[in-house]
């Protein structure tokens, strides 16, 4: 079979691998769709603290069953939907329903969705793997991981109705924080991005205003926020750039007694200025977020069956596997939100 990996920063090659024979409880899918990812073009470009080189690449997939170990819950044939990491459920971690922290769900990470066929481990076919309904595109199925990720954000933050929010970043994880906001009930959504496509997006996706951050200053941004929130700041802060300083920015859109959640991952190593007495004085939360718990895939699962979410305004295009170098250069160009490879 036909596979992708990262050998070293910028190093990108296809490779013809032996195909995967399943285990106890493992499944190995013919892959039919996997999205690009914020992540993957890290990885590419960086490496990933997570992901040491050599790797596989690609992680965000929907496939159908080729081959099923003993015991496994899918057979062959059918339609599968699934994130890539499953926790164990018996460590400190998941007893304290932190399942989304669990050092287990690191290590059984399977990664290789740019590639004809992917092995999922059995922990991960317990846990978080579903059947993927005929009415819902292949495509469309494998944004089950980047929403969950969405979906655990705004369940820990706490989001309310009637609160009103600012996602900063209109990548797709913002867009999709930006409708998670909306599902939620948030009387007012406001996007500060980037990039005349993707504001368009947050547009066409119901945004009730859109902030270009290159259009003026720092202060100006803050200013048309403050405006925009009845001159007290918003009352949930998602980030979703993952800069140092988009996550001090974050902060200064916050209302008093307001909460940020930095949801993008900045490269390991930086640092972030924050005003203390802000902070204190005001009240403000800071939360950081990481990866997702079985709750907040199940939850991303419903929402993409029952079509709650408009997934088709978030794929730019598809392309064969050939092209994933085209396809990470578009995305790091910023022309597009997502790219669905099709093996």
């Amino acid at each position: 079979m036909r596979a992708f990996r990262v050998t070293a920063p910028g190093a990108l090659e296809l490779v013809e691998l032996e195909p995967p024979t399943p285990g106890p409880g493992e499944i190995v899918l013919q892959v039919e769709a996997a999205l690009t990812c914020g992540t993957d073009l890290k990885l590419f470009r960086r490496g990933h603290p997570k992901m040491p080189f050599p790797t596989r690449i690609g992680h965000e997939f929907a496939g159908r069953v080729i081959a099923a170990g003993e015991g496994a819950r899918f057979s062959v044939g059918e339609p599968v939907m699934s994130v890539h990491t499953a926790p164990c459920g018996d460590c400190f971690l998941c007893e304290a329903d932190q399942e989304n922290l669990c050092d287990e769900a690191m290590r059984s990470m399977t990664l290789g969705g740019f590639a004809e066929q992917l092995l999922l481990p059995a922990p991960v076919v317990e846990r978080n793997a579903f059947p993927k309904p005929d009415h819902l595109p292949y495509e469309h199925a494998a944004f089950l991981e980047p929403l969950s990720c969405c979906v655990q954000g705004i369940q820990d933050i706490g989001l309310r109705a009637g609160e009103t929010v600012v996602v900063l970043g209109a990548g797709p994880i913002g867009l999709f924080h930006q409708q998670l906001a909306r599902a939620a009930g948030a009387s007012k959504v406001v996007m500060v991005g980037r990039r005349e496509p993707r504001l368009q997006a947050a547009r066409d996706l119901g945004a009730d205003l859109v902030i270009d951050e290159q259009a003026g200053s720092r202060e100006e941004t803050v200013a048309a926020v403050l405006d925009a929130t009845d001159g007290r700041g918003a009352d949930v802060v998602i980030e979703c750039v993952g800069q140092p300083e988009g996550w001090e920015l974050a902060i200064d859109f916050a209302r008093k007694g307001g909460r940020v959640l930095w949801f993008g991952g900045c490269k390991p190593g930086t640092e972030v200025r924050v005003d203390t007495k802000r902070v204190h004085y005001d009240q403000i939360t800071l939360m950081g977020i990481f990866h997702f718990a079985p709750r907040a895939v199940a939850e991303a699962r419903r929402l993409l069956v029952e079509g709650e979410l408009d997934i088709a305004a978030m794929l730019s295009g598809t392309m064969p596997l050939d092209e994933l170098p085209q396809a990470l250069d578009l995305i790091g160009r910023g022309a597009g939100v997502k790219y669905a490879l099709l093996p």
